[in-house]
């Protein structure tokens, strides 16, 4: 994870592969600390999950925006639909059924910009599409909801 851009409520642990949020409603939006090749995994575990919070989960996606050209001031609160609806941003909440400590959601951008993702390696289709994939990708993960915290795995 980027260890300088991010939320205000995220920590970022274990020499930069998880992010851990202590509010996980506001403030918790975190990205990738290099771009993310077209095809390639991104491999997220909930290594912790509140199993009393059932409203909402983990959000993730892509943005062509260096995460160094921002500031942790300009992050707003939440990233669905927040960023979500910003150009150069592509993100969407997983459902909250596929959300479980020790999960683990895979997720990655075709050529074509659509984007698929499997959860505990059972592959779920297609997520998302419309995002460029002529510029850099970095992901972007808001630790959301029932999340708490997440780990870069694989």
């Amino acid at each position: 994870f980027h260890p300088k851009v991010h939320g205000t409520r995220v920590c970022i642990e274990s020499n930069g592969t998880v992010a851990r949020s202590n509010d996980s409603f506001n403030n918790s939006v975190c990205f990738s600390s290099v771009p993310i090749k077209v095809e390639e995994m991104i491999n997220l575990k909930i290594i912790d999950h509140d199993i009393h919070n059932k409203y909402e989960s983990l959000r993730f996606g892509f943005t062509s925006k260096d995460p160094n050209s921002m500031t942790v001031e300009e992050l707003p609160p939440h990233s669905y639909p927040t960023l979500a609806f910003q150009p150069g941003f592509w993100v969407k909440p997983l459902p909250d059924s596929l959300a479980h400590q020790g999960g683990v959601v895979t997720y990655s951008v075709g050529e074509s910009g659509d984007v698929t993702f499997a959860v505990d390696g059972e592959d779920k289709g297609l997520f998302f599409s419309g995002v460029h994939v002529s510029k850099p990708l970095w992901a972007v993960v808001d630790i959301h909801g029932s999340a708490v915290a997440v780990q870069f795995v694989g």
